[in-house]
Order: structure tokens, then sequence, then C-alpha cells
């Protein structure tokens, strides 16, 4: 998503000149399914017991956008976030389990993938 690049080009190390390097391509615009899927999104975190500071976050965030594309698209968002009760932050995993997105953490993804790691 080009808000992650957007993300990322505001740090200071060694992802910024990765993200650089991709082609424009890497990182898609919201497509229209996405951008109706902002208002559902949008919708639930408004209507939580979140703090308006936290809402006003994670509406400009790239988090948000995240959810709302795994959600428009039927995808599974992997993220090290872990769900918590706060008002202060909204979670991605909370947002995920609320709105009937999968989510998992990389380790369990990289279980369901059969992912492995040898060294010669």
């Amino acid at each position: 998503m080009e808000k992650v690049r957007d993300e990322i080009g505001e740090g200071t190390d060694a992802l910024v000149t990765w993200a650089e390097n991709r082609p424009d391509s890497f990182f898609v615009a919201p497509d229209d399914k996405t951008q109706a899927a902002f208002a559902t999104v949008s919708q639930w975190a408004t209507n939580q017991n979140y703090t308006e500071r936290a809402v006003g976050e994670f509406l400009s965030k790239a988090d948000f956008y995240l959810v709302a594309h795994a959600l428009a698209h039927s995808h599974t968002l992997v993220t090290h976030e872990r769900a918590a009760n706060t008002v202060n932050k909204v979670k991605i995993p909370n947002a995920c389990v609320a709105l009937g997105v999968d989510v998992l953490d990389p380790f369990e993804m990289l279980r369901r993938e059969g992912a492995r790691f040898v060294l010669a």
C-alpha cells in the first residue's frame, strides 16, 4: 500500500533504502473495494471506546489502510502486533477480529506456509 511506503519513508534506516529500490507498482494504491472498506473500518473504530486521539491516529496511519485492504479482498493480515484491551491505541489484531479479517503473527504464518530455513 502506498501509505506503507509513506510511513517507511519517514524512517532513517535500511528499510527506507529497501523501499526506495522497489518499483512504483510494489506499493499499490487503494482500489475501489478498499476505498469502500474504509467506511466500514472507520465506522467500527469510531464506534468503539477508543479515545479520539487513538481513532485519529489509527485513521491516519497505514494500519487503517492494511485492515481495509485485507477486509476488502478477504486477505489474512500478518503482524507482530498483539491484541490488547486499551482505549489509547487501535491495535491491528483487535480491528481484524472485530471485522472478521484473519490475522496471524509472522511465526504462525511461516508454520502454516511450511517455511523451512536450512543451513548448508
